[in-house]
């Protein structure tokens, strides 16, 4: 078997497989110099500040839903009442939640700019087999990264801009500060080798998993969890080290890398929902429209 280059990252915890022995924060701190480990430290520390802000805003979020949801039923003298309280508890767990959310956005692109900045040092010293799907990985990470500071960028001022606006950019903008953080973790599993084949293993021929195709006749978009990506077919052994399951595998060519996912869900949320269930870290949500994958933002989330 040819050498096959993963990009992909930790398998569930309830499996026995070598991927568990791997701590990736800590393998990646190890890759750290002294100045991009402070900066890194910090980030954590503000990352769980943003975390316990995000936690509290939710909760806020939920019970201004769940009020919205109460006045629905209600009766009509009921639902004016919840209606009125609803002018000033809406608008503060919106407030709440942009505060939150602008928090992470900082603290996410921080993030990332330390682990690239580290990255480049280590694509300079990678092996030239191992270059070429770093490269792509990046590239995709960058795409993502970049998504997101343009949306930050472009956020709308002033006194009258709607808030909801506001706070659905944001989350867009840390959706993709995610990805990208995602891929990134995938990067450093390619350069570092934490899931090549060893050379008793390539010895051992062993067949490629089919591609399941998809219905591409459809305009609308599809949305699947990617759990990795190689420049040649990964065999079914292959794809349980990296996550066990008896779910469909997909498989989409692309670009000359192949690219694994699971699910066909016709919502975002349906596969955050299989993405956070999994609990792999640095699996991320990819969209397809027509067989191709979708990039643009906008069309990505807010549909």
């Amino acid at each position: 078997m040819k050498k096959i280059l993963f990009s992909i990252i930790l398998l569930l915890g309830c499996y026995v497989s070598k991927a568990q022995q791997i701590n990736q924060t800590e393998e990646i701190k190890k890759q750290l110099n002294d100045q991009q480990l402070s900066e890194i430290t910090e980030a954590e520390a503000a990352r769980a500040k943003a975390d316990a802000l995000l936690e509290a805003a939710n909760k806020q979020m939920d019970k201004v839903n769940a009020q919205k949801a109460k006045a629905a039923s209600a009766s009509k003298s009921e639902a004016k009442k919840i209606q009125k309280s609803l002018k000033t508890e809406e608008p503060a767990a919106v407030a709440k939640k942009i505060t939150a959310l602008t928090q992470s956005n900082k603290v996410n692109s921080n993030i990332y700019k330390i682990y690239q900045e580290n990255l480049d040092e280590l694509e300079m010293s990678a092996k030239p087999e191992k270059q070429k799907s770093l490269k792509e990985i990046l590239a995709l990470a960058k795409k993502d990264f970049d998504d997101a500071e343009l949306t930050i960028k472009k956020l709308p001022t002033g006194k009258k801009v709607d808030q909801n606006v506001i706070l659905k950019n944001r989350e867009n903008a840390d959706i993709k500060y995610n990805d990208a953080i995602a891929q990134q973790v995938q990067a450093y599993a390619c350069v570092l080798g934490w899931y090549d084949i060893k050379e008793e293993e390539k010895k051992v021929e062993q067949p490629a998993v089919q591609i399941v195709q998809q219905p591409e006749n459809t305009d609308r978009i599809i949305y699947k969890v990617q759990i990795a990506a190689s420049e040649t077919p990964l065999s079914m052994s292959a794809l349980n080290e990296i996550y066990k399951t008896n779910d469909i595998i997909n498989n989409d060519l692309e670009e000359n890398l192949y690219r694994y996912s699971i699910g066909y869900f016709s919502t975002y949320e349906e596969a955050a929902a299989l993405r956070d269930k999994i609990g792999v870290r640095g699996a991320f949500i990819v969209a397809y429209k027509n067989g191709k994958r979708v990039t643009d933002i906008n069309e990505v989330y807010n549909k």
